[in-house]
């Protein structure tokens, strides 16, 4: 019996130290794993060509991340991934803008982001002012996304020299704010872009594959002394139609909450900022755009489908029952509590256009 009690207890001894070994060993794990995150711990070389695991062959920003991680201004982390749906932090901006600018990269003695902020300062690409230290590991929005950009020669060179005519052009950016300069500048230069309703969103976030993709667009522009920017009342897309000249069956899906409005618009799918979220699935896709309002697919002229949507901080999601490719517009309608003056369509949104 002695014996017996003895065994018992040396067994329940052994599952304790058991148990809290495996509980030591996962501790270690998750710390090592968050602390390579806080630090912003990456893989990859420059010059590499990188495959990351969680980044499709479809995904809309792939060839701004690959170009971008191949010049080793982005990498990705230890596991392999890239996560381009993850916010992209004041942090993360700076270093891609730094890199950018510089292409190489200070030398540690502490955290790498404040290292990487010092050099921005030193190189008058920020401001302490304007951009705090202690922000560097906040989601960075858009405003002063385009005010640290703007610290770059290759932006910078290109200067609006029609500035007062385009000052109103995006409704919600306010005037004589430190941003404001460098957000329109960036917009008439096609670096970003503003949304149909004439807005910015200085204030929405963006994530890593955003991020990607305006550094892409902003590396890419050819050199000039000075742009002339157009006023946005000369753009195409100011140009109003009669929605009975695309669509005949309007009134069938008519609801109360539309906006009372007979006429539209005409975004390209640049324009628009469609991309393919899910491909046909055999029952459903979807799509990324930045368009604001109750949206619908038009076929041969008739509205097929109304399309269930889901708004996200700087995007729209929207689900269709079809193959994206089938579609021959998308309509948007603006709601009674937008400021619209017309409704908007895409022709042709995924015929060779967005990605």
């Amino acid at each position: 019996m002695r014996n017996s009690r003895s065994q018992i207890r040396e067994n329940k001894r052994r599952i304790r130290q058991w148990v809290w070994g495996v509980i030591l060993l996962m501790m270690l794990g998750f710390g090592a794993a968050q602390g390579a995150n806080a630090q912003g711990v990456e893989s990859g070389e420059k010059g590499e060509s990188p495959s990351y695991r969680d980044l499709s062959d479809r995904h809309w920003a792939r060839p701004a991340i690959l170009e971008l991680s191949e010049s080793g201004i982005l990498k990705g982390y230890p596991d392999g991934s890239f996560r381009p749906e993850k916010s992209l932090t004041y942090g993360e901006w700076i270093k891609m803008v730094v890199l950018a600018g510089s292409k190489s990269e200070p030398v540690q003695n502490g955290a790498w982001d404040k290292a990487i902020y010092e050099q921005a300062v030193e190189q008058g690409i920020l401001s302490r002012r304007a951009i705090p230290e202690a922000k560097l590991k906040w989601p960075i929005p858009r405003k002063d996304m385009a005010l640290i950009l703007d610290g770059l020669p290759e932006v910078t060179k290109n200067r609006i020299v029609n500035y007062e005519a385009v000052a109103g052009s995006l409704k919600d950016v306010e005037t004589g704010t430190d941003s404001h300069h460098a957000i329109l500048r960036g917009y008439f230069l096609g670096i970003y872009q503003g949304y149909p309703d004439g807005n910015f969103r200085p204030e929405g976030t963006l994530t890593r594959a955003e991020g990607a993709q305006v550094l892409s667009r902003a590396l890419a522009l050819q050199q000039e002394e000075g742009v002339t920017v157009r006023k946005s009342e000369e753009s195409p897309s100011h140009v109003l139609y009669p929605i009975t000249d695309f669509v005949s069956n309007l009134e069938e899906y008519r609801w109360d909450t539309w906006k009372d409005l007979d006429q539209v618009r005409i975004l390209t799918p640049e324009e628009a900022n469609l991309r393919v979220r899910v491909p046909f699935t055999g029952r459903l896709s979807s799509y990324d755009h930045t368009l604001v309002g109750f949206m619908y697919v038009i076929q041969e002229g008739k509205i097929v489908q109304f399309c269930n949507s889901a708004p996200y901080p700087t995007f729209v999601s929207t689900i269709v029952h079809m193959p994206l490719e089938e579609m021959d517009a998308i309509l948007c309608v603006p709601s009674k509590a937008s400021d619209e003056e017309a409704m908007t369509l895409v022709k042709q949104p995924f015929r060779g256009g967005a990605t």
